[in-house]
């Protein structure tokens, strides 16, 4: 949905939607993109797609 990189251009952080952890850790897996962190949220703001 979003990607974005950290200030100092070393991490990229990145907001996607799927139903659970384990969806999104074989997502990326099949796509061999790295998944090192998830921090699952309930709600996120319409405004920061503006």
């Amino acid at each position: 949905m979003f990607s974005f990189l950290s200030a100092d251009k070393r991490k990229t952080y990145c907001l996607y939607e799927a139903p659970d952890e384990d969806s999104l850790r074989r997502a990326a897996e099949r796509l061999n993109i790295p998944a090192d962190v998830i921090t699952p949220v309930d709600r996120i703001d319409p405004g920061i797609f503006a």
